[in-house]
């Protein structure tokens, strides 16, 4: 099952890559030379002694505000999102130990052959150094973040595409399946809204005092820089160049196969397939069967026709052997070889290629076509300056480097020596939406890094992501403070009021749950407590207009068809409301009439069902098998 999870995972894996481009920016070799921790920073947890440290989850959250600031703006999001981020973190750690402990590995050499067939990193069809950096800096990737990141999401692909690849269905699932979708129940439920209760509660200034004083770490006002910094910009660099003409013209030439449209060809085939090590004699068959084929082809027969009686490649047969146009490269040096050869309309003699012995058909040919200067002057212009925008960036980018290390505590000798201006940001912390520079979450991982905040140095060269240069350091630090008690005093007083009115209405809904003998008797409850007993019929898993987790619960639950007595469970909503539900009905549908739709369904789905089942399993398995520990005073 091992390999078979192996074998699975290499396509998952190409799919992976290509669809999550920054999960591949680790893979040029890139731990030799940032090899860089952040071990020094406080855990947020340990994973069987293993940190994920304050740096990694302010990393993953400031890239996720980047990318869904609409989720940060309801009010309390901050906590509820740090902590489900730190949740995934921590199930990450414990997927990749699992893992490795199983034998799973990713090797250079598949790396760093995954990197080569990424579009993203390339110009002109070859990796460039230049736009692997503006990559990594567009996905909001330290190196030590992106690094881990690849690393995680790549063997955990591996483990996790095994078990959904051995998941599989039994011969009736599939009818039973389509009978649980079509399942239908009628239910009674009555909700306990927490608000009745909050105006009635009373909060002591002792309870408030207690509270204040054990979750203070709740009030903090946070850590807060202001940031002076130095940049060098793409767009400021290319404004500055203007190419001649001769130099337009020379860059032309130098780079004509850049503006060449390759020569292409049509043709068709006739295929037939070359057993694994066949015999001399076995492959003078197959060639004598294709001269004689060939003859009719010459004597006037069809070549489609015959293409579609001999071929047995099955992609081309019924299209009479046809294949796609395609262009050099792309299939083989002796089928490459031997088109060139015939003039269209030809038919080769038969010949051995990578695919078979097969006869080869030219049906039309384009020539390679070279465009001329005038028709690419304005992308030539373009790539030209982009060119030499790369390469000042590239000097640029060393002097910066130079100078602020060498004058570790100003910025004002790089901004003299490159004829820059020190600009200075508002203050920012760790969490609040930022703009400008502080969108980038490796300029605030490194504007709150050890050797910047507290050593007080320059940080190293950043590259943002659209390209440009940054050199910044702390002008001024404001550290983290709790807020005194007068100002969060209503905030206290509110959340507690809330706190008690859940539980007392959960405490007045399990009051009344043995009281609940009968539907009747249950309207006439709800009644004498100002609620209201509502009934539902014939409804679907799939229904509208019932909150989901009162259908879940619905579901979940056993009917009553053959009780006399109501069986009834509590929910609690996640705005503090108690719901009591009982199910009056349960309607299935019968499996011989369900059966005749079990073509609907494709096994495919259903293996798919069954395999996130056992994924899931897999996950909670793990979860219950590992050491985890939360440090909450931790969490910004």
């Amino acid at each position: 099952m091992l390999q078979n999870m192996r074998d699975g995972a290499a396509r998952w894996v190409i799919w992976a890559v290509i669809i999550l481009v920054i999960i591949a920016l680790g893979l040029w070799g890139i731990s030799s030379y940032f090899n860089v921790g952040n071990n020094s920073a406080p855990a947020v947890a340990k994973v069987n002694g293993e940190k994920i440290t304050q740096t990694d989850l302010m990393a993953s959250y400031n890239r996720l505000r980047q990318i869904r600031p609409k989720l940060f703006t309801v009010p309390g999001a901050s906590q509820r999102i740090k902590q489900t981020l730190l949740q995934q973190l921590i199930t990450q750690k414990i997927l990749v130990n699992a893992a490795e402990q199983q034998g799973f590995m990713v090797g250079e050499q598949q790396l760093n052959t995954l990197l080569t067939q990424i579009p993203a990193f390339q110009i002109d069809g070859k990796f460039s150094q230049a736009q692997f950096s503006m990559v990594l800096s567009r996905a909001m990737f330290t190196p030590q973040e992106f690094l881990q990141n690849m690393r995680t999401t790549l063997l955990i692909n591996q483990l996790r595409n095994g078990i959904l690849a051995s998941a599989f269905v039994l011969p009736d699932e599939g009818s039973r399946y389509i009978a649980l979708l079509q399942e239908k129940r009628d239910f009674g439920y009555m909700v306990i809204p927490a608000t009745d209760f909050v105006n009635k509660i009373k909060i002591t200034t002792a309870e408030i005092n207690n509270f204040y004083q054990r979750h203070q770490e709740q009030f903090k006002t946070p850590e807060k820089v202001s940031l002076q910094y130095v940049e060098v910009s793409p767009k400021a660099v290319a404004v500055s160049i203007k190419p001649t003409t001769a130099q337009l013209q020379q860059y032309y030439q130098n780079n004509r196969s850049n503006y060449t449209i390759p020569a292409r060809w049509h043709v068709a085939h006739i295929l037939l397939n070359v057993p694994k090590n066949a015999t001399t004699k076995q492959l003078a068959a197959l060639k004598a069967k294709l001269i004689a084929i060939r003859k009719k082809i010459v004597a006037g027969q069809s070549f489609a026709k015959l293409a579609k009686e001999h071929s047995e490649d099955i992609l081309t047969l019924k299209k009479g052997g046809a294949m796609p146009w395609f262009t050099a490269g792309t299939l083989g040096p002796i089928f490459e070889r031997t088109i060139t050869q015939l003039k269209p309309g030809q038919v080769s003699q038969p010949v051995q290629t990578r695919y078979g012995m097969e006869l080869i058909k030219l049906l039309a040919a384009d020539p390679q076509k070279v465009k001329s200067y005038a028709k690419v002057q304005q992308q030539i212009e373009t790539a030209y300056v982009n060119q030499q925008v790369t390469k000042i960036l590239a000097k640029k980018n060393d002097e910066l480097a130079n100078v602020t290390f060498e004058n570790p505590n100003s910025l004002q000798p790089a901004a003299k020596q490159l004829h820059l201006i020190v600009k200075t940001t508002p203050l920012i912390t760790q969490m609040t939406t930022k703009t400008g520079i502080t969108a980038n979450s490796n300029v605030i991982a490194t504007a709150f890094s050890n050797e910047v905040l507290q050593q007080g140095n320059n940080s190293d060269v950043l590259t943002l992501r659209d390209g440009t240069l940054l050199v910044l350091r702390v002008a001024k630090h404001i550290v983290a403070a709790v807020k005194p008690l007068s100002e969060v005093k209503t905030e206290i007083t509110q959340q507690l009021k809330q706190q008690l009115a859940k539980q007392q209405a959960q405490q007045l809904g399990t009051m009344l749950i043995p009281k609940l003998t009968s539907v009747e008797r249950a309207k006439i409850l709800a009644k004498q407590h100002g609620l209201q007993w509502i009934n539902k019929t014939n409804i679907k898993r799939q229904s509208k207009g019932i909150n989901p987790l009162i259908l879940q619960k619905v579901f979940n639950m056993h009917g009553n068809n053959q009780q006399r007595k109501l069986i009834v469970e509590g929910l609690s909503l996640a705005n503090g409301d108690y719901v009591l539900v009982t199910v009056t009905k349960v309607i299935m549908p019968k499996i011989n009439n369900v059966a005749s739709q079990q073509d609907k369904v494709s096994t495919q789905q259903l293996e798919a069902i069954n395999g996130q089942a056992f994924y899931t399993a897999y996950v909670k398995m793990q979860r219950d098998n590992t050491s985890v520990k939360r440090y909450k005073e931790n969490i910004a």
